[in-house]
């Protein structure tokens, strides 16, 4: 499979790769990243990385505080 289309090289977006990769393959990932935006408002977020954001522990940590508090109002 060729990715030369139009005369121009098509270069895989890995940034979108790399993010379906996480929600599919990290351990609470896809539950945590919708309460991200609030963590990094909260501070909750400051110092995280990469490599943080892809732990599984980290997800479920961040999954457990915020769901909780979503479920309170």
């Amino acid at each position: 499979m060729s990715h030369f289309t139009r005369g121009d090289w098509d270069y895989p977006n890995i940034p979108d790769f790399a993010e379906i990769f996480r929600r599919l393959h990290v351990p609470y990932y896809e539950e945590a990243r919708i309460y991200f935006e609030t963590a990094y408002s909260e501070g909750e977020m400051d110092g995280a990385n990469e490599s943080t954001i892809t732990s599984s522990d980290f997800c479920k940590d961040i999954f457990s505080k915020y769901r909780e508090k979503s479920d309170v109002l």
